[in-house]
């Protein structure tokens, strides 16, 4: 009698115990995902009861869906996701997080040749035909491209102030400008032209001034 009540009252609470069963679930794969942009990837999990439903978190938002996986796709490159999922069979489960990056997409646009070989081609025909006018013009070229008109500022100008900020003396700029300005002046753009030629103008006549000044 006694052993069979104890048989009734065992029976009746392994039924429970199953009933009440929590399920728990695992990762099927890796935690750690590393995705292409633009690609798809399934999210699946073993559980140790048989599931009936799954609610998916892709960074907070729900999906519920029938079965043991999920698949996202993910469009946006250089960012970083989290998927959850907790399972349910009436009693929920522990959590999972699986820790997905999507790597930066390379780049496929082909960067422009840097080298010029028009203006290198240019260069040697100048400089086998003499043509000095030519040659200066192909050499100063990829500057020119690179800088615009202030390529000539820095070329013409800035040595000069530098010099005069070291010695504190315009009569070596004043030299080396009416020695190098009437050189160079037949080949700088047509604009450029008069502004160059009062340059050396008046570095003449402040150096002769100067040099008049000392004298008396």
């Amino acid at each position: 009698m006694r052993a069979g009540f104890t048989f009734i009252l065992l029976s009746i609470f392994m039924l429970c115990g199953v009933a009440a069963a929590t399920p728990v679930i695992s990762f099927v794969g890796d935690s750690n995902q590393v995705i292409t942009v633009g690609t798809s990837h399934t999210f699946e999990f073993s559980s140790t009861t048989a599931i009936t439903s799954a609610d998916f978190y892709l960074n907070g938002v729900k999906t519920t869906v029938a079965g043991q996986s999920k698949e996202y796709t993910f469009t946006d490159d250089g960012k970083y996701y989290n998927v959850s999922v907790i399972a349910s069979d009436d009693n929920p489960s522990n959590m999972l997080t699986w820790s997905v990056t999507v790597p930066r997409e390379k780049a496929t646009v082909l960067l422009e040749n840097i080298g010029d070989d028009e203006n290198y081609n240019n260069l040697m025909d100048n400089f086998t035909d003499m043509d000095w006018e030519g040659l200066t013009q192909s050499a100063t070229t990829p500057f020119t491209d690179a800088m615009g008109r202030m390529f000539y500022v820095v070329l013409f100008i800035l040595p000069f102030v530098l010099m005069w900020k070291q010695q504190e003396t315009m009569t070596i700029p004043a030299i080396v400008a009416m020695f190098f300005g009437t050189i160079l002046i037949g080949f700088v753009p047509e604009q450029y032209k008069t502004l160059i030629t009062f340059a050396v103008i008046l570095s003449f006549a402040a150096n002769f001034y100067l040099m008049s000044r000392n004298r008396l």
